[in-house]
Order: structure tokens, then C-alpha cells, then sequence
């Protein structure tokens, strides 16, 4: 059974190991919750230092984590204390750096549980700092933002979220509702006064601010979308036409096995490379053609199945070879995404110019497609440059708003605003048309609901699963 995020008890005290399981230097176990520093008391052995209950907050401290009621020590480790309210979670919190071998962090961790802690839900931390009023819900969200962050821009992006940015926009919108409200609840307390027109006014110009602002924050979800996902490229064509050499190429990487045997790729691979800042998700797909293989036809349909869930797609074809087995399906006629032809193996020619333009030429004949046909051969990288620069273009094409929207949103955030967007519109179309105040303030209401779930005034128990449960262990 899932957990129910909203019956958190801030009366355990909880703990987790922070660091991914692994060898390395270091491992981290962080505890939070009332108990917090007793429970390391029991087990931490300091070197020059009575006790942890008897430090101040913002301090570290030397010594050994033993097991009990042995006293036999674990691990020679740093203690960081953090006090009530001035922590991450807003508790006591307790973090214990041992080294970083899989077995030593375990035992760390164990030797917590059997002396009172019980181990945290995923994201709880978060999830602790958010009903502590350390963080509003956008910020939560940044945190795993910052972790999942494929390039310099996305994390630079969550920094900003986590720092307040979409915060203090959507506090101005929340007030501009609230102040708008105020004036309405005159007209509704003194339903033998109509409002004064100067009132009705300052209604209608916070309405107007209001939408404007969401307007600005809509245009920047196509900028977060790409910055957390990738922007997505798909590599199809008709078996060994070259696509996971292309792949290879783009990736910089040996990803794709290459041979001369048609049908090597049969299934997704994935692959993210940095392109100015943005995260570029390549996708390496199945050979399309009329397959009999029942494997081959899986991936054929996965490979359709990726063009269509696309950002963008180049069809591969190979050069020295005719163009109709190798054209586009009928179906790319009807793509929504940019496309383009790049036409490979272009090093085997003796013109290929010349079959670069024939390609371009059987293209409008057979598709009326006039998507940009481009020569390259992906074994040797030349004319590999000029997809790339193809692929900026529909990046910058898909993030028109990049400098007059800084603010990023997700998907979560587009749909609260896309609601009370609509229930705005109803309270300005109410307001014009001369309704009672009742009537638009309940519209204005449902606006100030709406973004106030972004940030989480308003909460529900799908929002708080949605976005804590995707959260790590430690986190």
C-alpha cells in the first residue's frame, strides 16, 4: 500500500542513509525528528566532547559509532548537528559522514534503528521541511530537480525554484487575488450598497495583473519541460542504414552495437548529451520495415511509438541505395514534430551532392514534405555538425519565451495555472457583465485555490504522493 503523505507523524523521529549505496569515500545517515540527538548519543562516542545533547546547532563533531550494549565501534565518523528550527527539516537533524562502503553505512544505520529510529518514507526530509514551513512545495520540488538535473542550465534552473523564485511569483498572484476579494467581500457584506465603481475598477485591474502573470508563467513551461526531460530525438530508418553509428557519433559514445548484419538494434536505447545547456535525449530505435520476426515486430512498433512521442526525428536512409524501400512512412506526413532527412554513408559516393538533391526531390514527389534533407556520413562525422545545428533550431523554435519567462514550471504547476486561468477569465467575463459580487468572487476563489496549490497553501494527498514519492531514500 502506497503511503499516505499527509499522516506523517512529526513525532518519530526518522532516519536513512543519504549517500547511494556503492564504494566511495564517503556515506552519509541522517536522522531527523525530537529523539534525534539522544538516539546518536547512545551510539556516538565523541572524542573530546561530553555528549552531543550538551552542543550547540552548526557543529561537527569527531568520533565512533558503536554498536550496543557492546560498545564495539563501527566506524570512525564526523558528527553535524543541526538544532530545531534552524535545520533543513526545521527538527533536530543529525547527520553521521562514515566511511563509504556499503557494509559500514548499513550497520550505521541499523544500530540507529534498534536504539529508537525508524526508517524515513521516501522524501520524508523534504517532505518534514515543507510541513515545517521551511519550504513551500515549488522548493520540495527543486530539490529533486537539482539531483535529477542532466546539464549546468536545468540545475541552475532548480536552484532558482529552490531559492524562490516561482514562490514570490505566485505569492504576488495570490495577493493580487486576495486584495481583489476584499473588495468583493464589501459588496457581499453590504448587499444594501452596491460597490463603488472605483472599487469595481481595482477589481478588474488586479483581474488583469493576475492573468498577465499567468500568462508569463505558462510561457516558460516549454523551457522547464525541456530542461528536466530532455528535449527528445528520435534516430528511425529502415534497418542498417546507419542509425547507431549516428547514435554513437552524436553520443560521443560506443552505446549502439554496430554491424553489418540488418536488424541489430531491436529495442530503445537512450542516450542524453548536453546541447548548449539543454538536455538532448537521443533515442536509437528498431530498423522500420515489414518485419516477420515477432521480436523485430516489436521493436518496429516501439520505433513508431517513439516518433510519435518525439520533440523531433531524422529519418535515416542510406545513400547508395534506391529511395522508395527507404522513404518515410505515410504517416510522417502527418508528424507535428520538425523532421529531416539526413541521407548517410555519403563517403561511398562518388556525387553526393547529387544524391543529396535526388532525395530531396523524391521527398516532395512522394510525401509533399519539404523537411530539410541533409548529407552526412556518420562514419567519418562530416555534414554530422549540420544536424546538430538542425536540432538547436527546433530547440530555440520549442523555447521562444526563454528570456521574457525565467521561470520554469512543471507539469503540475501548467495545470493549476491553466485552472485558474479559466476561472479568472469566468470572474473578469462575471465582473464586466455586471453579476453579483458573490458570483465573481467564488470564481476569484477558485483562481486563489488553484495557485495555491502550487505551492501548497492547499494540499491534497494525491499532490503530496505525487511529488514526495518519487523522492529517494535519505532525501
Amino acid at each position: 500500500m502506497a503511503a499516505d503523505y499527509t499522516k506523517v507523524d512529526l513525532t518519530r523521529t526518522v532516519c536513512a542513509i543519504a549517500t547511494p549505496l556503492g564504494r566511495g569515500a564517503l556515506g552519509i545517515v541522517r536522522l531527523s525528528g525530537p529523539e534525534a540527538i539522544a538516539i546518536v548519543d547512545r551510539v556516538f562516542r565523541p572524542s573530546h566532547v561530553a555528549n552531543l545533547a550538551s552542543q550547540p546547532g552548526y557543529s561537527i563533531h569527531h568520533g565512533y559509532i558503536v554498536e550496543t550494549p557492546s560498545d564495539t565501534r563501527i566506524d570512525e565518523v564526523i558528527v553535524s548537528l543541526f538544532r530545531a528550527p534552524k535545520s533543513f527539516t526545521g527538527e533536530d537533524l543529525v547527520e553521521i559522514t562514515g566511511h563509504g562502503g556499503p557494509t559500514v553505512i548499513r550497520r550505521i544505520a541499523a544500530v540507529l534503528a534498534s536504539n529508537g529510529a525508524e526508517l524515513a518514507l521516501p522524501g520524508e526530509f523534504t517532505l518534514r521541511a515543507f510541513l515545517n514551513g521551511r519550504i513551500d512545495l515549488t522548493q520540495a520540488e527543486a530539490v529533486a530537480e537539482i539531483t535529477n538535473a542532466k546539464t549546468d542550465e536545468a540545475a541552475g534552473a532548480a536552484l532558482a525554484q529552490l531559492q524562490g523564485s516561482l514562490n514570490s511569483a505566485i505569492a504576488r498572484l495570490r495577493e493580487e487575488l486576495i486584495a481583489a476579494m476584499a473588495r468583493l467581500e464589501m459588496g457581499i457584506d453590504f448587499t444594501e450598497e452596491d460597490l463603488d465603481p472605483r472599487e469595481l475598477a481595482d477589481v478588474g485591474r488586479r483581474f488583469q495583473a493576475v492573468a498577465t502573470q499567468i500568462d508569463q508563467l505558462l510561457a516558460g513551461y516549454n523551457r522547464g519541460r525541456i530542461l528536466r526531460d530532455g528535449f527528445v530525438v528520435v534516430l528511425a530508418g529502415p534497418p542498417n542504414v546507419g542509425k547507431s553509428t549516428l547514435f554513437n557519433r552524436l553520443a560521443q559514445d560506443e552505446r549502439a552495437i554496430v554491424t553489418e548484419i540488418p536488424g541489430t538494434t531491436r529495442d530503445i536505447l537512450r542516450e542524453f548529451i548536453n546541447l548548449d545547456g539543454y538536455p538532448v535525449c537521443l533515442i536509437d530505435t528498431a530498423g522500420i520495415h515489414d518485419a516477420t520476426d515477432l521480436v523485430e515486430k516489436i521493436g518496429v512498433e516501439r520505433s513508431h511509438g517513439a516518433v510519435r512521442s518525439a520533440d523531433g526525428a531524422i529519418w535515416l536512409i542510406d545513400g547508395s541505395m534506391a529511395w522508395l524501400p527507404q522513404r518515410p512512412p505515410e504517416s510522417f506526413r502527418d508528424l507535428s514534430i520538425p523532421w529531416l532527412i539526413a541521407v548517410n554513408k555519403l563517403d561511398l559516393l562518388a556525387d553526393p551532392a547529387a544524391a543529396v538533391r535526388n532525395v530531396a526531390a523524391h521527398n516532395l514527389a512522394t510525401l509533399s514534405s519539404s523537411s530539410p534533407v541533409i548529407g552526412i556520413s556518420a562514419q567519418t562525422g562530416d555534414g554530422v555538425e549540420n544536424v546538430i545545428d538542425r536540432i538547436r533550431q527546433w530547440i530555440a523554435a520549442c523555447d521562444t519565451d526563454r528570456q521574457s519567462a525565467p521561470i520554469v514550471i512543471n507539469d503540475r504547476h501548467r495545470d493549476a495555472l491553466l485552472r485558474a486561468q479559466q476561472s479568472i477569465a469566468q470572474a473578469r467575463e462575471s465582473l464586466n457583465e455586471g453579476r453579483s459580487p458573490e458570483v465573481v468572487a467564488f470564481d476569484a476563489n477558485c483562481a486563489a485555490i488553484a495557485v495555491g496549490e502550487i505551492i501548497g497553501t492547499t494540499t491534497t494527498e494525491d499532490i503530496l504522493s505525487d511529488i514526495f514519492s518519487s523522492f529517494c531514500i535519505g532525501k
